[in-house]
């Protein structure tokens, strides 16, 4: 990673100023991770043995600063990582004007695991807010007024809409608005 010196100045003498710490590098990247919401993700290709695969990516980061993804289950980075979850993040200071080497980078790499839904929530969610009974239920896409589902029904499979109780902004106000959502469903 590359991260930029901010206020070193050079210069003889004694001065009555402070000296302010510098953030550690952990510090910095969690910054950067949270500014920057897109990178490229790139996983071990499962057509082409050995070779990576790698596109941009938007994340979100949960509490602890690890980021998470909303991908198809058709995609073919899913495909990658069901066959070999090791993945890695390449994320770069969004907006960096002049010399793209100098702008500060981080690259994540671990291994990338399934989020388990909340038992039954989608299915309810779907009840309550779109009117359809389903036995299964899986979220297609997400934007900040809410979120696509895909059903499965006794009539078949079916798609349908389901739009927040208000606009969100960030990760921690989805949550708190699904988490709202799913209260008033089990309420009735």
């Amino acid at each position: 990673m590359s991260f930029s010196s901010l206020g070193k100045h050079a210069g003889g003498g004694t001065s009555n100023q402070f000296s302010v710490p510098e953030p550690s590098f952990a510090e910095q990247a969690r910054t950067l991770m949270h500014v920057g919401r897109t990178g490229s993700l790139s996983t071990l290709s499962r057509k082409q043995p050995g070779f990576p695969f790698g596109s941009l990516m938007p994340y979100a980061l949960d509490g602890q600063g690890r980021p998470l993804f909303l991908i198809s289950t058709m995609a073919m980075h899913t495909q990658n990582l069901q066959a070999d979850p090791r993945a890695s993040l390449f994320v770069t200071e969004p907006d960096a004007s002049g010399d793209p080497l100098g702008a500060s980078r981080v690259t994540l790499i671990g291994t990338v695991s399934r989020i388990p839904e909340p038992e039954d929530a989608l299915v309810l969610l779907a009840k309550r807010f779109a009117g359809i009974e389903a036995q299964e239920a899986e979220m297609t896409s997400i934007d900040r007024l809410g979120f696509h589902l895909r059903l499965k029904t006794q009539d078949g499979v079916k798609g349908t809409r389901v739009a927040f109780l208000r606009e969100v902004s960030d990760p921690s106000e989805t949550r708190e608005v699904f988490v709202e959502m799913v209260q008033q469903a089990r309420q009735g």
